[in-house]
């Protein structure tokens, strides 16, 4: 008989344990307050470019992060 498991979160880690319960034969429900599963790594439209929730990216006209970057060693490339 299948285990009946509940997983919270829809995000990376979340649809992961879920995928792997899955596999395992257990019967799986993914509890998801957001619309749409994703979590940080889900996005949204602004005209025609789409963004992550979280800050996975760079603008061209930031420049705090970059300087953050190169201050603690961490950035491969010059800044922008």
């Amino acid at each position: 008989m299948a285990r009946r498991t509940g997983v919270l979160g829809g995000g990376a880690l979340g649809l992961t344990v879920a995928y792997r319960l899955v596999q395992a034969g257990d019967e799986v429900t993914v509890i998801e307050r957001e619309p749409e599963p994703g979590g940080l790594a889900a996005g949204f439209r602004v005209g025609p470019s789409y963004l992550e929730k979280f800050y996975h990216h760079l603008f061209r006209s930031n420049r705090t992060r970059p300087r953050t970057a190169r201050r603690r060693r961490l950035a491969a490339t010059p800044a922008l």
